[in-house]
């Protein structure tokens, strides 16, 4: 009777083409240059009086952070580029800290405020654009940080390669705590196998927090029509529409340079409310290559978590195949995340791989279920996974 005849026997099989797989997937992010920019600002960047790059940053209640933000792009060594900053109904003093700001900003910096029937980050993003000048979009969240070489690193990537829209990494600032220094290892699974699916021509995931396109690629698809409906995805669905059009000229930029940093979510309440938003996306791509995965990766962490039941009530007379099939995980996904933490800066929190094993199983399975139902809150508002605000 061959293995199969045992539930054990399975996850066992499953966890062989899960190892198989995720080397595979070392192998790819390997494969991905590593892209190094020249000289400060570059040789192709040509200052003058008008814009090259117009920075989209969409706010929301961000005063404790926006100033970070605008701080960071005064230190760019790339000249000239815009920055919009397009207020979504911000209920804190975000506006005036940015109007504060432009009086004395080393660059040209505008605020735009959304009009009553403007709400969400789509309306926001979409509006910035239409007054942008820069031949470039170049989408950050404001929570975020950025080093000084990062406009000059996407600019100079983008007159290399040609790209239609650029994915950039993202990892977190530097955590204080388990809960943060955890959340870093979760960013960088997310990171590598995004880039890794995009260098295999499938892109399914891409991040609002730093993202590239030509603002005449994004006229030509016709920005968010088709998606507006849904709160989420201003960069996940965008990213499919320019793939759609532009097959082959997606492109992750794999520099350190180019690394945006953003906050760790301090609590778990806040966590499981923006990992359920970054879930509640995947039902609504509606293309085979993009759901396919996910619900395959579901089910495999479905069944690992059930044969942690079966080995906790002793139903499985084989527990060494349990055993067995989970250090094929633990090597596979460690293997690969080592390589994305080393990436990102963050080598050291290697250890954190060990740590999550036990419960990342559970956390897809919970995450993949309950990201379809109920609502979740964002920015202080309610939203349905399936459509739109609603408070």
């Amino acid at each position: 009777m061959t293995i199969l005849a045992y539930p054990e026997g399975w996850l066992l099989l499953f966890a062989s083409l899960y190892f198989v797989g995720l080397c595979g997937a070392r192998w790819v992010w390997h494969r991905i240059p590593v892209f190094h920019p020249t000289q400060p600002g570059g040789h192709e960047v040509q200052p003058g009086p008008f814009p090259q790059i117009t920075v989209v940053v969409a706010a929301r209640n961000e005063a404790p952070n926006i100033e970070h933000l605008l701080a960071d792009l005064a230190q760019q060594t790339f000249a000239p580029f815009e920055v919009v900053v397009s207020d979504d109904h911000s209920e804190d003093q975000t506006r005036d800290l940015v109007e504060v700001y432009a009086g004395h900003a080393a660059y040209r910096l505008r605020l735009l405020r959304s009009l009553p029937a403007q709400v969400g980050k789509k309306m926001a993003v979409s509006s910035a654009i239409a007054i942008a000048s820069g031949e470039l979009i170049v989408l950050t969240d404001a929570d975020c940080r950025v080093g000084k070489e990062w406009l000059a690193t996407i600019w100079q990537f983008y007159k290399q390669n040609d790209p239609k829209i650029i994915v950039g990494p993202i990892t977190l600032l530097p955590p204080v705590g388990l809960f943060a220094q955890l959340q870093v290892v979760e960013q960088v699974s997310l990171t590598v196998s995004g880039a890794v699916a995009l260098a295999l021509g499938h892109p399914n995931m891409a991040n609002g927090a730093n993202l590239a396109y030509p603002k005449s690629v994004f006229d030509e698809v016709g920005g968010f029509a088709g998606s507006a409906h849904i709160a989420s995805g201003d960069d996940e669905f965008l990213l499919q529409k320019i793939a759609a059009v532009y097959p082959n000229q997606i492109q992750f930029l794999k520099s350190p340079s180019a690394i945006v940093r953003t906050l760790a979510q301090p609590s778990c309440q806040d966590f499981f409310q923006q990992r359920k938003r970054w879930a509640s996306k995947w039902r609504q791509h509606g293309k085979a290559a993009v759901a396919l995965p996910a619900l395959i990766v579901f089910m495999y962490h479905f069944v690992c978590g059930i044969s942690i039941f079966y080995l906790i009530s002793g139903y499985s007379v084989r527990p060494s195949w349990i055993v067995a099939a989970w250090l094929l995980k633990f090597c596979a996904e460690g293997w690969l995340l080592s390589e994305g933490l080393r990436f990102v800066g963050y080598a050291a929190l290697a250890w954190g791989i060990l740590v999550l094993q036990p419960m990342y199983s559970f956390y897809v399975v919970l995450m993949g279920i309950v990201a379809n139902f109920g609502t979740y809150k964002w920015k202080g508002r309610k939203v349905k996974p399936q459509g739109g605000f609603i408070g």
